[in-house]
Formats: structure tokens, sequence, C-alpha cells
């Protein structure tokens, strides 16, 4: 009865108060949580033969019980809470129910109507295809679920860099550009998406289901001068009737719309719900808006670049090369001296050699020569010669500077944007003794 107590106590209505609430079905006074609360908490048929017990004797019951056993002295009580409850919603309800129907029936048309998203589609068929090119042309797909446009994202090429889907927007941004926005004529389908249209459509039946009782009540209930339950809600039924069949003629022109649209997408509109059909056409627009996003991004950087005067500048100018002492101990940064590499030095027969094997080769010197002298025990200021097989020959230095992949910025980014695997095979110089930094 705790819960009776506190409500009792958010009503700030007497008992008599209430019950004259519940006769004229006036609406004023009662929240719809409370209405709701008071339904919550209304006796069963059980509960209700044990109040009557006590309705000669009504003091040995606590307060809250004496409320509900007043209560349940209002003829129907239970019809007429209900009957309140309805009264008071109907408007938020049907509202709630005619933005969901309009979502599916406004989707519907636009997935229907749109060209581009057809074009993107036959460009998807077309590029999927063109992938598949080692069947006879005989065995060409000719269609596809629609759930394979969810796909497109994880559907990835062999150097794992980029996705179908990234491929799709650069190659209708270099083709069909136009069609890039086509998203602009498909608002409302991530609304839809968010539509639990069986949902709705329960909740449409409970409305009919409730109005047809109120109508029985109004039928049983006997007017009096101080029970207008059959009046007013007579009254109501009638003023509100053509909207509830405005709302009805909407669910059937929404769902009929989503029949046809499901089955011009080769889709059954009894086997999918509208939550999920027009769920992945959703995610396909978000994931295609994010691809693009990215792939024009990475076409601005590569514009930017080409269009720097970075770009066209060689990307090593007078190439020295460092004379240090022996004594490592000694080289401090300030006596360090350049001088310019001697162009004499180039070796003719590094021209047949592959600029990636001169790179990796001078890199894995570059890298035994560090773990080398991080092994070394004897003292800096001692000679090496073993020092003198790990240093890179002056002529692959030059060599390498010359190389235009190497001079300018942008080939070089192009030729080098992934990790060089350098492997050092060198039994003196492996293992390290602690990890290197780069």
């Amino acid at each position: 009865m705790l819960h009776t107590a506190i409500l009792i106590a958010h009503l700030k209505l007497s008992p008599a108060e209430l019950r004259e609430v519940l006769m004229t079905m006036s609406t004023e006074r009662l929240e719809p949580s409370h209405i709701k609360q008071l339904l919550l908490y209304a006796p069963d048929e059980e509960e209700v033969k044990q109040y009557k017990q006590y309705k000669q004797d009504p003091a040995k019951l606590s307060e809250p019980d004496q409320f509900v056993l007043q209560m349940l002295s209002v003829p129907e009580y239970k019809t007429r809470l209900r009957s309140l409850y309805f009264k008071t919603t109907l408007q938020e309800k049907t509202d709630e129910m005619r933005a969901g129907y309009e979502c599916i029936y406004k989707a519907s048309l636009e997935l229907k109507n749109s060209k581009k998203l057809a074009k993107i589609l036959e460009f998807v068929l077309a590029m999927g295809n063109y992938l598949n090119n080692g069947q006879p042309k005989t065995h060409r797909t000719t269609g596809f679920k629609i759930n394979f446009l969810t796909e497109l994202s994880t559907t990835k090429t062999v150097d794992g860099k980029s996705t179908f889907l990234h491929i799709l927007a650069k190659s209708l941004g270099q083709h069909f550009p136009e069609l890039l926005d086509f998203a602009r004529g498909l608002t409302t389908v991530p609304l839809a998406a968010k539509v639990n249209q069986r949902t709705i459509t329960i909740d449409l039946n409970d409305l009919h289901a409730t109005i047809q009782d109120i109508r029985t009540a109004c039928q049983t209930m006997l007017t009096t001068a101080e029970d207008r339950f059959a009046v007013v809600m007579s009254s109501y039924l009638e003023n509100t009737h053509p909207a509830v069949q405005s709302l009805e003629s909407l669910q059937h022109r929404a769902m009929d719309e989503f029949t046809k649209v499901a089955s011009f997408f080769g889709e059954d509109s009894k086997a999918t719900s509208t939550e999920a059909f027009f769920g992945i056409f959703a995610e396909f627009i978000s994931k295609f808006e994010r691809a693009l996003n990215e792939t024009q991004a990475t076409e601005n950087l590569r514009s930017h670049r080409i269009a720097s005067p970075l770009a066209c500048t060689a990307l090593l100018r007078d190439i020295r090369i460092l004379v240090i002492s022996n004594c490592i101990e000694n080289r401090m940064f300030p006596s360090w001296r350049s001088r310019l590499l001697n162009p004499c030095l180039q070796d003719p027969e590094l021209q047949s050699e592959p600029v990636e094997v001169l790179v990796l080769d001078s890199l894995t010197l570059v890298y035994r020569l560090c773990v080398h002298l991080l092994n070394r025990k004897e003292s800096f200021a001692e000679e090496d010669e073993e020092e003198h097989d790990l240093l890179v020959d002056e002529g692959v230095v030059l060599h390498l500077c010359q190389s235009s992949v190497l001079r300018c910025p942008y080939t070089f980014l192009e030729a080098y944007d992934h990790p060089v695997n350098i492997l050092p095979d060198s039994e003196i110089v492996c293992p390290a003794p602690r990890r290197l930094y780069w």
C-alpha cells in the first residue's frame, strides 16, 4: 500500500473529488501519469472481494485501503480510468503513429523514385561483374540482394588499404560526379530506419480495441445527472473519429508503398520489417559518405602536394656527406664537418640496380652498424676494421640522392608510404642488445 499512499499524496484530491472526476469524465484535474498509476495499482478481482468484506466497517482499514474501497464504489472504476487515459493521451499517440507512417511512406517513395541511387546500384553491379571477369559472359550476375550494400565497407582490396566502398566513391567521382549527392534525395530514409513499424501497428490495433470497448461501455452505462460517462465519451469518440480514420488510411497507404518498394528491390515485404529494410540503405548512405570524405581528403592531400612548390623542387640539393673523427667519444656536433660528394664517385654498374634494393640494402647496413656499435665493449678510440664494412658506399649514397624517386617529395611519398622491412642477417650484429628506436 506504500505506492498507493504516495500516489494519494501526489493527486492532491480527496476521494470525493476523485469520484467526481471519474463520474463526469473531466480531464482538467488529472495528469495522464496519475491516471496510469491509478490503473497500475487498481485492485484485481480477488482483491476486490477482500475489500468488500470491510464495506460495513471501513475503519479497520488503513487510510490508503479506505481510499481504494471508496473508489470501488464508482461504477466501472477501471473502465472509466482506461477511458480517461485514452482521452488524455489520444492526441500524443496518434501524432507519434502518424509521424512513423509518414516516414515509411515518404522513404518508400524516395527510394523507388531515386534515379541517382538506381544508377549507383547499376555501377555496383558492373563493378562486381568486372572484378569477377573470370566468369563467362553468360554467367554474369544480373542483380544482387540489397544487404550486399552493407558488406561493401568490409570487402577490402588485396593490399588491405582500401575497400570496395572507397573504390566505388572514387570511381563515381571520376566518371559520374553528379551522382555523389544522391543522399540529398533520400533524407527520410535514415528516419524511417528508426521507426519500429510492428510497434506502431500494435499501438494502432490497441487503439481500435480501446475505442470499441468504450463504445460498448457507453451503451451499457446509464446517464444520470451525476454520471456523465456515456454522454462525454460518445461525443469525444465522434469528434475524434475523422482523425483516427485518417490515421488508418495513412497506415494503408504507407504499407502499400512499402510493399511496392520492397518488391522493386527484390525483397518480400512480409519477410522483412521496414526497420531492417530502410536500415540497409541508411547504413549504406552513412558509410558511403564517410568513404567519400576519406577519398576526397586523400585526393586533396595529393593535389596539395602536387601544387606545392616543394613538389617541383629537388628533395636533396648540394649533396654532402659528414666527415667525422674516428674517435666517437669526441664527436661533438659543433666539430662535425661536411663536404660535397664527388660526382665522379658514381658507379655506372649501379644504374641497373633497382632503387628499392639499394634503399633496403643501405638501411640494413645502417641498422647493422648501429647494433654493432651498441655491442662494442672496447674503447671507441680503437679502430675497428669491421665498421668500415658496415658503412654505405659513397657511390651508393650519390646514386640514391640523384634518383628521380628520391628527388621529388611527391614521388618519394608515393613510393614509400608504408613501413620498410629491414632484415639484418649478420650473426655478429644480431640479436640487438636492446631495442633500437628510430
